[in-house]
């Protein structure tokens, strides 16, 4: 088994240090491969890093410092996903035209026919709940994903899913929303992936509330 751990999301964004567990026969083939291939490392924030965790904090602070983490992060998701699940239901008014006959009595006639219909034209209004979209809450992470319900959009028969949730994505990053998110079609690993990509990634790192 290979451990693979970044300090960049735990300690200092851009840091760019990292770590390896493994059994030492693997340690020590990867630091002989290293030795090549690995140019210009950062000597600065090894040497910052080391400071404090090996003289300052020790192992012991470093754990202490995960879990206010994971603390903080939890209260984040949280926050977030209360939010999401308030306001993924809309209630939309639906406009039908509908034919309605009535009778009307027409003495000028004969007996057997003593009224005539008149079919008119009205508009009946329904409102209706809409899912807007779905999410899942992540047991752990930094993001969460957002299904958006495209086949909702009134354009959903004559574009695809990527280009609904891309108009989407440009109207929440621009003003005065400023949502710090990303289209799911980026990750996508092949093009059909990306074209059917109906996903926006929020973030726990950074976002703005609007009241």
């Amino acid at each position: 088994m290979i451990g693979i751990q970044t300090f960049t999301k735990v300690l200092a964004p851009g840091c760019r240090v990292g770590w390896v567990v493994a059994q030492p026969a693997f340690i020590e083939k990867l630091t002989f491969a290293t030795d090549g291939t690995t140019s210009n490392p950062s000597g600065f924030a090894e040497a910052v890093l080391s400071q404090v965790l090996l003289r300052q904090w020790g192992m012991g602070g470093f754990v202490r410092w995960i879990e206010g983490l994971k603390v903080n992060y939890q209260s984040r998701r949280d926050l977030l996903c209360e939010a999401l699940a308030e306001g993924r239901d809309a209630v939309v008014c639906v406009q039908r035209h509908e034919m309605h006959t009535t009778y009307e009595n027409d003495s000028s006639r004969s007996k057997k026919r003593k009224s005539h219909s008149i079919s008119k034209d009205s508009v009946v209004e329904k409102h209706t709940k809409v899912r807007l979209y779905d999410f899942r809450v992540p047991p752990a992470g930094f993001y969460v994903w957002v299904a958006i319900n495209v086949s909702s959009h009134p354009s959903y028969h004559q574009t695809s899913s990527k280009a609904i949730v891309l108009k989407l994505w440009k109207h929440l990053v621009s003003d005065p929303y400023n949502i710090f998110t990303l289209p799911g079609s980026i990750f996508g690993a092949t093009p059909e992936l990306e074209e059917k990509s109906n996903e926006l990634r929020l973030t726990l790192l950074r976002y703005k509330w609007i009241s």
